[in-house]
This record gives C-alpha cells, sequence and structure tokens, in this order.
C-alpha cells in the first residue's frame, strides 16, 4: 500500500478487506473468512496484515484528510481474466446479511438486469456502490425503484439474499 504524503493516518481511519464466506462460529480466529471486514490500521500497524488476491473488495476510510491512495495488486498468472466466473451469494444466515461483488464484466448493465440473472427473488436487494455520492444505490425485487442503475466495470455490488444462489459474471 503506497499513500500520498498529504495523508496522516488517525486512530479511527484504515484499510480493510472483505472476507466473505464461512461461519460465524469462529470469533477471533485470524483469517476465518467470516463475512467480515478485516481492518488494518496504518497508524500503528495494529489489525489484520492481509494481502490482496484476485477479486477482493478493499475499502480505505479516511476521516479527516484527503489524498491518494494507491493499491496495487500483480495479474494472477492463474486466472484468465476474460473468461466468466461464478460468484456465490450466501443468505442473510450465512454471512449476517450481504455480499459484496465486483462487477468484472466489460459490458454494461443495470441492478435490475443482475437480480435477474442471479434470480433473486421478490423482496431481496442489491445495491451499486456510487463513487461520485458516495451512497448505495438500492433496488429491492419487485419494485420499480432504481431498476435502472447503470453497473459498470470495476463496481462494487452488494447483495442480500434469503436462498444462497450462484450469479455467473463475464469477464473483461
Amino acid at each position: 500500500m503506497n499513500s500520498s504524503a498529504t495523508i496522516t493516518w488517525g486512530v479511527n481511519e484504515y484499510i480493510a478487506i472483505w472476507n466473505e464466506s464461512g461461519s460465524w462460529s469462529e470469533p477471533g480466529a485470524i483469517f476465518a473468512r467470516n463475512g467480515t471486514w478485516y481492518e488494518y490500521h496504518v497508524y500503528n500497524g495494529s489489525g489484520f496484515n492481509w494481502s490482496i488476491v484476485t477479486y477482493d473488495i478493499i475499502k480505505v476510510v479516511i476521516t479527516d484528510d484527503s489524498g491518494n491512495i494507491n493499491i496495487n495488486m500483480t495479474a494472477n498468472s492463474g486466472i484468465t481474466y476474460s473468461a466468466s466466473r461464478n460468484e456465490i451469494l450466501a443468505n442473510a444466515t450465512t454471512n449476517r446479511g450481504g455480499n459484496y461483488t465486483g462487477y468484472t464484466d466489460n459490458v454494461d448493465t443495470n441492478l435490475s438486469n443482475i437480480a435477474t440473472i442471479a434470480s433473486l427473488n421478490t423482496s431481496e436487494a442489491i445495491w451499486l456502490w456510487n463513487e461520485t455520492t458516495y451512497i448505495w444505490d438500492g433496488y429491492v425485487v419487485g419494485f420499480a425503484f432504481n431498476a435502472d442503475v447503470v453497473v459498470h466495470e470495476d463496481d462494487v455490488i452488494f447483495s442480500k439474499v434469503e436462498d444462497t444462489r450462484t450469479w455467473a459474471i463475464g469477464g473483461k
């Protein structure tokens, strides 16, 4: 991780990686992959010292400063990025409510199309992280609100499902 010289990391600021699967019965287990954010606090080096792997979702929280954060990752030679992939969307019981997914298809779509492809049922929901407003634009199946929110390559999607299912995402 490289940061610009203008950022002074504070106690409530961190970089985190989403760990989407596993069991909630493993509290405190390092890298248990238990459906939560693993935080690394740059100001004092505390938290989880994780490595970025292909398709990980990264969150950076800076509360009182501005600057550039550059996160670099070398391409994984074992993955064909142009191929489609299957993403497992776990139910709310398994992951305490939701799934974060990096949208890797180079063809734009919208939230309602993704909900259809992933076979979401009425009242299940999908959101897009809006990089301009810094809020989630959500679509709940069965309601017309936000159905046409456009999703682009490398956008972050959050979904909440009752039944575990698989979502096929096209490649780059």
